[in-house]
């Protein structure tokens, strides 16, 4: 996994990178090959924003972004993970469930091919 992290106003240390890499090696199984991840914080009067995007690296044109506020930096990297891991679980899901469909309707046009017919 090829990280991206910067920061607007905020240091974005050794600790807050190995903290972000740490976290993000959960998402990787949403995706067959390496993603690329881009984190940016920003600190903006007493508050701390993160945002967190993930291109699709099948091409398939998908962008996966999510975007939380906190006093706290570590807490909203928290929430935009969860946000995003849970539109991956969504898509993930709607991907899957679609194949089984298309798979479903194939198999019972092979049945209905393939049964004997008894026409005399």
């Amino acid at each position: 996994m090829k990280l991206i992290i910067s920061g607007h106003h905020t240091d974005t240390g050794d600790a807050l990178k190995v903290y972000v890499d740490e976290h993000l090696q959960k998402l990787e199984k949403y995706f067959d090959s390496e993603i690329e991840p881009k984190v940016f914080f920003e600190k903006d009067h007493n508050m701390f924003k993160a945002e967190i995007l993930i291109h699709d690296p099948k091409g398939k044109h998908v962008d996966f972004f999510a975007k939380c506020e906190n006093a706290d930096i570590h807490g909203a990297f928290d929430s935009a993970l969860h946000k995003l891991e849970h539109q991956l679980r969504k898509y993930h899901d709607k991907v899957k469930h679609s194949f089984k469909k298309k798979m479903r309707a194939h198999e019972k046009e092979l049945d209905m091919a393939l049964s004997p017919s008894f026409e005399e």
